[in-house]
């Protein structure tokens, strides 16, 4: 009698242990590691027109196992960026890149030799941060990983079609969407592009952009019994009263700073894309495929990664 009532008292004081020790993990608060968007080419030219731009994004896979900085810091987006320009005139022309990656740009202008740019940091006020909407990207970030460059280069335009094309690497976000003491972590990963900065170019009529991204998620086999993963991408407003500077100088006028960072509250920010876009498999790969024309948003958002439920 003494030992079953000993034997019931112990196998609840481990249940409420085993709980406790549950919700203790529940509780904890999830990984949240931003990072900040790469830009479309700034610094306009009114004898160039912009006729289209591709491009395509080739991620690692989605993070996978328990949060570790030193590991989640290297996951990353291998990208190029192809823009098809017309001009009216042969000229030698600057052209700027803005992106959260110390690492070599490539360039190349007319499928010449490639030619390397190396990022310089760039300054950014918090009020900047602001205006440029990249605090809201940064409510968790690490300081030191969250840093935006800029890489110049020189593109040699011809009377005629032209084209530009530059490779970099994008680091991914990685945000821990599920957790638990009896189940494994489940993580999206995430990158943006800032597509605004077209907007001081001249566009054809025909413009169109056309987003691809791929990430390896295994064979059929694999997918089918392990964890499903699932990719979109969405458009952000950001609501700028009257838009910046794609090259981050300082905004002066009438105004200053807020005559540029002040937010349109008539805008609603995101709206999801439910048409021009597509997911399918090739091979072991992950496929998304958008394609948007000259009403674009300011930024473009791409998530991937296991489904919460």
């Amino acid at each position: 009698m003494i030992l079953n009532l000993f034997k019931r008292n112990l196998f609840f004081l481990i249940c409420i242990i085993l709980s406790a020790n549950a919700l203790l993990a529940n509780l904890r608060a999830p990984w949240v590691v931003n990072r900040y968007p790469s830009y479309a080419l700034a610094i306009s030219n009114p004898s160039l027109i912009v006729l289209k731009e591709n491009l395509e994004f080739k991620c690692d896979p989605v993070y996978e196992g328990d949060g570790d900085l030193s590991l989640i810091v290297n996951k990353n987006c291998k990208v190029e960026a192809v823009y098809f320009i017309q001009s009216t005139v042969n000229m030698n022309y600057p052209l700027e890149f803005i992106l959260p990656s110390e690492k070599i740009v490539t360039t190349s202008v007319n499928d010449s030799a490639s030619e390397i740019a190396k990022p310089i940091l760039l300054t950014i006020s918090d009020l900047e941060k602001e205006g440029y909407r990249l605090s809201d990207l940064c409510k968790f970030c690490e300081e030191n990983i969250n840093k935006l460059y800029a890489a110049s280069f020189n593109a040699n335009f011809i009377i005629g079609a032209n084209t530009i094309r530059v490779q970099y690497e994008q680091p991914l976000a990685v945000t821990e969407i599920s957790h638990g003491y009896f189940q494994s972590s489940k993580w999206s990963n995430s990158f943006a592009y800032e597509l605004w900065p077209l907007r001081e170019w001249k566009l054809d009529t025909n413009f169109e952009m056309n987003i691809k991204f791929t990430t390896k998620v295994g064979s059929a086999f694999s997918r089918f019994f392990g964890k499903k993963i699932k990719a979109e991408c969405r458009g952000l407003d950001l609501r700028f009263v009257k838009m910046p500077s794609a090259t981050f100088k300082k905004q002066s006028g009438e105004n200053g700073f807020k005559n540029f960072y002040e937010y349109n509250q008539n805008l609603n920010p995101n709206y999801i894309f439910t048409s021009n876009s597509k997911n399918y498999y090739d091979k072991d790969n992950l496929v998304y495929e958008l394609s948007l024309k000259e009403k674009f948003p300011d930024r473009l958002s791409c998530y991937f990664g296991h489904e919460k439920n």
